[in-house]
């Protein structure tokens, strides 16, 4: 409703997702269990995983080979889901809304907004930012740099990449 009053968006598409966070099955002596995260984006071709700090990109037919013949060494924790959000263009942004399920619970609502003629992180934030702010939304947290990202570092010129867009979205998504 506050993106409609404010801005009158267009409907851009239909987007959804899935998360699984899988957690390795206990061996002898018991340790502690590893992670790995999985997300599919519907606009993206290939699969995210992060395992430890590491991401990549899979291929879905990976996926799920790996959930059926390695279904003995890893086992799902919990899967997040979103299947009709909607995504609406706003002048220069890209706004994706989806309200997220853990089975049937709603557990609340991810709303993506992307600035989409800058690439570079240390421009597209402040801009980012703003427009968030305008929509005044209560209790939103939000996710603007991945944890691995340095400024002093990474410059002015960090560009910033899907992979960065995979791993806010499990760093997100992943509960602890």
């Amino acid at each position: 409703d506050r993106l409609n009053k404010l801005h009158n968006p267009t409907l851009y598409s239909k987007w959804a997702f899935e998360h699984r966070l899988y957690r390795e099955a206990p061996l002898p002596p018991p340790t502690s269990p590893s992670t790995i995260q999985v997300l599919e984006l519907s606009n993206h071709a290939k699969a995210f995983t992060l395992a430890g700090s590491s991401i990549i990109t899979i291929d879905r037919d990976f996926d799920t080979l790996v959930k059926n013949k390695m279904g003995a060494l890893w086992h799902i924790r919990q899967t997040l889901k979103a299947q009709q959000g909607d995504c609406y263009e706003v002048d220069d942004f890209r706004v994706k809304i989806a309200q997220v399920f853990q089975g049937q619970d709603v557990k609340g609502v991810l709303i993506e907004v992307e600035y989409t003629p800058c690439q570079y992180l240390a421009q597209g934030e402040p801009i980012i930012r703003d427009f968030i702010e305008q929509l005044r939304l209560p209790n939103a947290r939000e996710f603007f740099r991945p944890k691995d990202y340095n400024p002093a570092s990474a410059g002015e010129d960090k560009v910033f990449t899907i992979l960065d867009t995979g791993r806010q979205y499990m760093e997100l998504l992943r509960m602890r």
